[in-house]
């Protein structure tokens, strides 16, 4: 069996915030990502599924000091703060996409020069083909007139496409992992599909396997093959996502999908839910 790319081995964590109280959001992780793979995981707020890889790859919020038990190993050697230091593994291997782009994007820096700093720091492109390269990149997450939007800054950009041009940043580099934390929560359903088509259709491109976090079952269905439950801190379920979301072995799961009527399909409690999109859906 292949050594899994990102693999959490009883994972535990307790942080400590500037006021002193310190909390515990990670109870004994055990998950598996293999290459290539979907991999979806889902839990309502508090459930510490941003938190898990999060405090993985060491970002923490400024202030909050992170005690960790167990490990995390990327492609069979674990992630410690000196390996996070000294290589290329965030924003090389390793891309991405935040829950809110108008905080995680520099208000005053153009776009243009946003995805080129990507490009900077993790190849050895020249000025030239840097810039040609930004123009590829924002295209290939369907942003039409990327010479426009890569002098555009943040705030002139909708909400979907700012999470665009983060999906663009996070695969600057060409990684093996994308990352990407609750991406669709602030746009509408119009925008959220497009964005869910443009990660899908980046992750089937490039062969970077996903790791796709979100509270909404429906984000789930469409894209992962395999999803984890998350509840206090653990992971309560997991399994393929066809078969985990028609027929829940867990209460809490069948909770959060009872508790999801516009997602129910025939019986009481099910979902509908769709294959992980293909080349053949992708249209907009």
């Amino acid at each position: 069996m292949s050594t899994p790319l990102l693999e959490f081995v009883g994972f535990r964590a307790s942080f400590t915030d500037d006021r002193g109280r310190t909390s515990v959001g990670l109870r004994g992780v055990d998950l598996a990502v293999g290459r290539g793979q979907t991999v979806g995981v889902v839990g309502e707020s508090g459930a510490g599924k941003s938190l898990l890889l999060r405090a993985a790859f060491g970002l923490m919020p400024p202030g909050v000091r992170l005690t960790t038990e167990g490990s995390v190993l990327f492609d069979g050697l674990p992630i410690t703060p000196a390996r996070l230091r000294k290589t290329d593994l965030l924003g090389g291997k390793v891309g991405f996409v935040f829950q809110d782009s108008a905080l995680a994007l520099h208000p005053l820096r153009s776009v243009g020069f946003q995805v080129g700093e990507q490009l900077r720091l993790h190849t050895d492109l020249s000025r030239l083909r840097r810039r040609l390269r930004v123009f590829d990149l924002l295209a290939s997450v369907g942003i039409e007139d990327p010479e426009r939007v890569a002098k555009s800054r943040p705030h002139q950009l909708s909400g979907g496409m700012r999470q665009r041009v983060m999906i663009a940043i996070a695969i600057a580099a060409d990684p093996v992992l994308i990352v990407a934390d609750e991406p669709t929560t602030a746009l509408d359903n119009v925008v959220q599909r497009q964005v869910l088509l443009e990660l899908a259709a980046t992750q089937e491109r490039t062969g970077a396997a996903l790791v796709l976090v979100s509270h909404d079952l429906g984000v789930v269905a469409q894209v992962t093959e395999q999803t984890a439950v998350m509840r206090d801190g653990t992971i309560v379920e997991s399994g393929p996502t066809v078969t985990l979301l028609a027929r829940p072995q867990h209460p809490y799961t069948a909770a959060l999908l009872a508790a999801r009527p516009s997602l129910r399909g025939p019986r009481q409690g099910s979902v509908a839910v769709q294959r992980p999109l293909a080349s053949d859906q992708m249209e907009l």
